[in-house]
């Protein structure tokens, strides 16, 4: 019981820090509660209603049939209030308004809410989300606030203590005090409508959410009781759950210790001084991109092609000698953490990670492009965005119409998708401007090793800092943080109150950790001259635990911290004109981290990944830019010798650039960051790709300013390119070509590695029957003639047809949503030959090394890795790689670590070969090794896994319950009957194409399926007249299952497809269901 208690606790705080994945980025997961689809029955719109029978000629506001209270004639368009108050209405509900507002319901249960001001638009907006996702709301705010303990029980304790210790806590009392009169009475009307709902609720006169029913039965108590009221600091807390999760980072500690064990890591290794230069200069500063594609051409505004400061793409400077990294090692490598705070730290990133919905093996992110009207057909303006993120039930957005124009002439009118907690509009139009977001990989979090001071009673009291040339004792700010622990008897959880201590340093960085062992304060009992300290994941005993005299501690510096006005920023961005007012609103991002691209209404487009960055300035380098030893902000920075830093704010929030002459409060210019506006391509694109050109000559510290990286390796950013190109260059790009480019599946892996594999088998074979073989040869055809001949050389050949065809990764699975083409299912066979050749062969080359230098994430550092490898083969070190081997002329790498012989790159070729066949034919796997099995889509698919098959945990008596919540081929089948031993009967997930890197994001080479996927699929085109667009999103509005909308929209999404995002009234009156009435 106790394992299955923890269990589900565990996830529900992973729940929790999903649902505060940003609409971008994010990161990212989709985090859904299961509310109730339905109201009471006088209240609810019909489920087979259509857009004919909603429209009810006989009332009319001209006529006076206005069931709402609303007037013709109000301040607004009389003729468009009459189209509204046309639609039959199908609810009522009573709501704190001022005005009444109307909801109209189109395809899907989308609501299109019409207000006369943004007070009321705001109530009613909290109310139609929350009774849609009002536990996924719940569990949003409680994450910010650090109070999923009073919720879930003491289980929570150590993420609480986290969310204090990290700053959201503190973050969201700072948004709430930045919010301007407008915004306050936005972020107030929100937790009013939610309150609302919640009332309804506890009145018995709405159904209670899905998972408050399931949560009476593990956590105890009643709606009345786990329902909690919210107010505007319930919703900045949802808001300071955003910031984390769009910039907030903690690799910094990780990277350091493990460049730090290097040497030992290596100790009488084969090759040990070429693995050890080439662990650092061919993978940890190894930051060129495969595709060398940036959202800007430099550092600064390229407005119309005007030439702008940039490295150029294909010069790579020679690379830096062994001897150089070697001596580098010696005298720049920082001194290992103590063996506790270094297995906390680790522990630690990975469940904030975990917890952040960010895959860092498979990878995670988005794509967002937009064209010119010069490009277009009809001179529109195109905007086009998907967001990766981990693919749950329901969907981290939601899709609504924000309108305070028609009934009331106001300035909002926005179509798009919000985050279920937040009361804006994430990504979206307002038919001026159009805008969507990726992750930037922007570096805006520093972290530091101090030395701490303690007091007789072990507690710390002081870190040192260097004055003069000595250490001196800086006290440090204590505050004292109050936790609320539920009484949850189920899981063991006593309620009651706990008081905790966080510590601030003299020049404001935040500490989250000390050395000395990990403790569990309920099971400690402290010893004379011991204290236990609440660190960021757990607790501690603070000591000297390795003996060296220093009782060392980890405290970070954060843009967060300084106060962010990202509310009003974003606020900005669904009421801006054009693009140049959009870019003038990013002026006050602070920890926000996102590339933003916009199109607007007349033909203009901008890229943009403008954020408050620190110029470090107080951290010295040497001539070439490389950071001082302890001053690396990609490392943890010595404390005793450098401070943080503060990003100075204007009184609304925008970035004060004026104190650049203080190190420590000057900022990256706004006109020095990369940004993009009507460049001569015609369009402008972002896959979490290099933003200005800043890694293209593999060395990110020659710039301008330092901003972050590395960045993804450029395939998604590059296939949208190419696609684009012919359209703009036609002047026929439309939405329908926009979807399209979304759907690309095309495997960039297979295209670069593919021939690469091909010849080196090719290569082997050749030397089949000569003598004088070298011993690497002899191995290689060795392990050559070991494969069946038949199903080695019709792999091979499989692989030789596919790559001359494209590398289509194709599925070739019939479903009710694909039909299998004319030769796909060859396709789709070399597909499953080469991911599985190709994860083998990731594992000989570079996992052996059992490093952790993946930046910014595993498989792109993986692969950028290996493919420099291979292009640095042959003699005079032609890649200039630290890792070249004079004896073999080509990386150290290739040589398996735990083997005794010095392993060449043909021979793990063939070697993954093999691997990768008997893998396809594995029991887990097609169990055949009939190669017309391998059907990729029989193997590769994608599953909407509910929230609740993990908040239960693993227990089988739940299975079928859990089943019920996840949208599965149970729910939705592949077929209306399957032929005797059709191997779709079987499925759990539903067949897909597409692999690695490809535009429709699709995992691949370390996944049978999906690590994440687009969360939306959005295409908008903006005229100076009208609006139009699509959209989707992988389930649908609702997390009910016996919801006509839990499951609508994946049977679109599936198929690439997308519904009307139905901007203009006339669209909304053409797709309406209903109408609901709130006064």
């Amino acid at each position: 019981m106790a394992d299955t208690a923890l269990k589900q606790v565990n996830y529900r705080i992973r729940y929790a820090t999903y649902c505060a994945v940003a609409a971008i980025s994010l990161s990212p997961a989709a985090c859904g509660d299961k509310p109730a689809a339905k109201v009471a029955a006088d209240a609810t719109v019909a489920a087979d209603a259509t857009p004919t029978d909603a429209v009810d000629a006989s009332s009319t506001a001209a006529d006076g049939g206005d069931a709402g209270g609303a007037e013709a004639g109000a301040v607004g368009s009389a003729a468009k209030q009459a189209q509204i108050m046309a639609i039959k209405e199908t609810a009522q509900f009573a709501l704190p308004l001022k005005e009444p507002v109307q909801i109209v319901r189109t395809e899907g249960d989308i609501g299109n809410i019409y207000a006369k001001n943004r007070r009321d638009l705001s109530v009613v907006a909290g109310f139609v989300l929350a009774r849609h996702r009002y536990f996924q709301m719940e569990l949003t705010r409680r994450l910010g606030l650090g109070e999923i303990s009073a919720l879930l029980g003491d289980g929570a304790l150590s993420q609480d203590v986290e969310a204090r210790l990290n700053g959201s806590n503190f973050t969201a009392g700072a948004v709430q005090d930045r919010l301007t009169p407008e915004l306050l009475e936005v972020y107030d009307g929100f937790a009013e409508g939610i309150n609302a709902y919640i009332d309804l609720v506890v009145a018995g006169k709405m159904p209670e959410p899905s998972e408050i029913k399931l949560a009476k039965g593990i956590l105890g108590g009643t709606a009345a009781t786990l329902m909690k009221k919210w107010d505007r600091r319930s919703v900045a807390g949802a808001s300071a759950a955003i910031v984390y999760n769009l910039g907030y980072e903690t690799d910094d500690i990780g990277r350091t210790n493990a460049i730090a064990n290097l040497p030992a890591k290596y100790k009488d290794k084969p090759l040990a001084q070429l693995r050890l230069a080439g662990a650092l200069a061919d993978i940890e500063y190894l930051v060129k991109p495969i595709k060398p594609v940036s959202s800007a051409a430099g550092s600064g505004l390229d407005l119309n092609g005007k030439q702008v400061t940039k490295t150029e793409v294909g010069k790579i400077p020679p690379g830096k000698d062994v001897a150089y990294w070697l001596k580098w090692l010696q005298e720049r490598a920082p001194k290992p953490l103590p063996t506790a705070l270094a297995q906390r730290q680790k522990i630690r990133d990975a469940q904030w990670q975990l917890r952040s919905g960010h895959d860092r093996v498979q990878g995670f992110g988005s794509n967002s492009w937009a064209v010119a009207g010069t490009g277009a057909t009809g001179s529109a303006g195109l905007l086009a965005g998907d967001g990766h993120l981990p693919l749950s039930v329901p969907a981290l957005f939601y899709q609504v119409g924000l309108d305070t124009a028609v009934f009331g002439g106001g300035p909002t009118h926005q179509k798009g998708l919000m985050i279920p907690g937040l009361p804006l509009m994430a990504v979206g139009t307002n038919g001026g401007v159009a805008w969507s977001q990726t992750q930037l990989v922007g570096d805006i979090t520093d972290w530091y090793r101090d030395q701490v001071v303690l007091d007789k009673d072990g507690k710390p009291v002081a870190t040192r800092f260097s004055e003069g040339g000595k250490l001196v004792d800086k006290p440090l700010k204590v505050v004292e943080e109050t936790i609320e622990v539920a009484n949850v008897p189920l899981l063991g959880s006593k309620g009651r109150t706990e008081k905790w201590l966080r510590y601030v340093t003299w020049d404001g960085r935040w500490l989250t950790d000390f050395e000395g062992p990990s403790v569990q304060p309920t099971k400690y009992t402290a010893k004379y001259g011991e204290t236990v300290a609440a660190v960021a994941g757990g607790f501690v005993v603070p000591q000297d635990e390795n003996a060296d005299g220093i009782v060392e501690g980890i405290a970070f510096d954060f843009t967060g911290l300084d106060k962010p006005n990202i509310v009003a920023a974003v606020d900005g961005f669904g009421h801006s004109a054009d693009v140049w007012q959009l870019r003038d609103h990013t002026r006050k991002l602070l920890a926000y981290s996102q590339n933003i691209v916009a199109a607007d209404s007349k033909g203009n487009v901008l890229y943009t990944g403008y954020q408050a960055v620190p110029c470090r300035k107080h951290l010295p380098r040497d001539a070439d830019g490389t950071w001082k030893k302890g001053a690396d902000p990609k490392q943890l920075i010595d404390g005793t010798l450098y401070t943080g830093f503060t990003i100075p704010t204007l009184a609304d929030g925008t970035i004060d650039e004026s104190q650049s002459a203080d190190p420590t409060k000057c900022v990256v210019p706004f006109d020095s960051y990369p940004q993009s506006v009507n460049p001569p391509q015609g369009f402008v694109v972002t896959g979490n790709n290099d933003p200005g050109n800043l890694s293209t000559d593999n060395n990110l510290l020659n710039d301008p300013y330092y901003i972050g990286g590395p960045w993804a390796n450029g395939y998604r950013a590059d296939s949208i390119a190419e696609a684009l190109k012919p359209m703009v260059a036609a002047k026929n790009a439309d939405v329908t070509k926009m979807a399209q480019v979304q759907g690309h599946i095309q495997s960039r892996l297979g295209g670069d590695f593919g021939p690469i594999f091909v010849k080196a088998i090719a290569d082997i074979k050749a030397l089949v029957g000569k003598s004088g073989l070298t011993a690497d040869q002899q191995r290689a055809v060795d392990l050559y003639q070991a494969i069946t001949p038949t199903l080695r050389d019709d792999a091979v050949a499989r692989i030789q047809a596919w790559v001359a065809a494209g590398t289509p990764a194709l599925s070739g699975v019939v479903t009710f949503y694909h039909k299998v083409a004319a030769g796909e299912v060859e396709h789709a066979i070399a597909t499953s030959i080469f991911n599985a050749w190709m994860s083998a062969a990731v594992g000989l080359t570079v996992d052996d090394e059992g490093l952790d230098l993946w930046e910014p994430w595993g498989a792109d550092a993986r692969t950028r890795a290996m493919w420099f490898m291979w292009q640095g083969r042959g003699p005079n070190n032609p890649g200039k790689m630290a890792s070249w081997n004079s004896a073999t002329q080509e990386s150290a790498f290739f040589d398996i670590l735990s083997t005794e012989p010095i392993e060449r790159a043909d021979e793990l070729v063939v070697m993954a070969l093999k691997q990768g066949l008997d893998a396809l034919a594995a029991k887990n796997a097609f169990n055949s090794p009939d190669p017309t099995k391998w059907i990729w889509g029989l193997r590769h698919g994608v599953h909407f896994d509910s929230i609740l098959a993990k908040f239960l945990g693993s227990n089988e008596q739940y299975a079928a319950l859990t089943e019920t919540f996840s949208i599965t081929p149970s729910l939705l089948p592949l077929a209306d009957k399957y032929p005797p031993n059709d191997p779709r009967a079987g499925l759990t997930q539903f067949p897909r194409g597409g692999d690695a890197f490809a535009v429709d994001a699709a995992g691949g080479i370390f996944s049978s399926g999906y690590g994440s996927g687009p969360v939306f699929r959005l295409a908008i085109a903006l005229t100076p007249t009208k609006t139009t667009g699509v959209n989707v999103v992988p389930g649908g509005q609702s997390g009910l299952t016996d919801s006509p909308f839990f499951a609508d929209q994946v049977k679109e999404w599936l198929a690439n497809g997308a519904w009307p995002l139905r901007y203009e009234v006339d669209d909304v009156v053409a797709g309406a269901v209903g109408r609901e009435v709130c006064k």
